[in-house]
């Protein structure tokens, strides 16, 4: 179940940092996003999101913060981990397998962490970091 963030043709794959399907529970992968980011996306343009599934997620939850290596982790966000962070964005697009999200965000560099629920029960936490310039 991969995700894939495209932007001005450039692309990232998210990584996965905590997961439930069904009875088993991964809470914490062991992998985080990368803290020197190679993904470079101009401002003012949107991102485009793609999750791997067949299915449409239930629900969909997008989290934008300050600074690259950011990721949810034992099925909390950020800013439930200890030394939590503070959100810069909060996104809550339509169910889907793709969409677009405009970081509303200055020249810097950034973590996007996203939560997707499908029916199963399936839960994934991804994140991936970039930079705007």
């Amino acid at each position: 179940m991969g995700l894939i963030i495209s932007a001005d043709a450039a692309e990232e794959h998210g990584v996965i940092t905590s997961y439930r399907c069904g009875g088993a529970h991964i809470d914490s992968t062991g992998v985080s996003p990368s803290r020197t980011p190679r993904f470079v996306i101009p401002v003012v343009v949107p991102l485009e999101v793609r999750l791997d599934s067949d299915q449409n997620p239930i629900s969909v939850d997008v989290r934008l913060y300050s600074g690259a290596g950011m990721a949810g982790s034992f099925f909390m966000w950020p800013e439930e981990l200890p030394g939590g962070t503070v959100t810069v964005d909060k996104f809550e697009p339509a169910p889907s397998s793709s969409f677009q999200y405009l970081p509303p965000a200055l020249p810097g560099e950034y973590s996007l962490v996203i939560r997707a629920t499908w029916e199963g029960p399936i839960d994934v936490f991804y994140a991936v970091s970039f930079i705007i310039e």
